[in-house]
């Protein structure tokens, strides 16, 4: 008797192989962009809140108030787009008299509320 030995795959077996690699990638991978795209976001409001939250430390400290209504102002990077409803006033002892801020990045909007005394950046849910 003649033994065939074979090293390798069958070319049905790559197939298959790529058809299954094929059906997990399409499946997962609109979930990881969405992943992406949120933490993202979440990166820059964080950045966003760092950069607001650091404003009565540097009114208290020039003993002077501030009246942010602008991004510019809080040197943020270009990507962060924000709007202002009112501006944020920090007085020179530091209180925060804060109102509602939308953060916009890429075609999502998130809107928090500036709580005094210390400028902490709040959710708002909107229903």
């Amino acid at each position: 008797m003649f033994h065939h030995k074979t090293n390798g795959f069958t070319l049905i077996e790559l197939l298959v192989t790529l058809v299954i690699i094929a059906l997990s990638v399409s499946l997962v991978g609109p979930n990881i962009f969405n992943w992406l795209a949120s933490r993202q976001a979440a990166s820059l409001k964080n950045e966003v809140a760092s950069a607001i939250a650091v404003l009565p430390l540097k009114a208290n400290r020039s003993a002077t108030a501030m009246v942010i209504d602008d991004k510019n102002q809080l040197q943020l990077p270009e990507e962060i787009h924000i709007a202002f409803t009112r501006p944020i006033r920090v007085l020179a002892n530091g209180y925060c008299e804060g109102d509602k801020i939308q953060i916009m990045v890429n075609d999502r909007r998130f809107t928090y509320r500036v709580r005094p005394p210390l400028c902490e950046l709040e959710a708002i849910t909107e229903a």
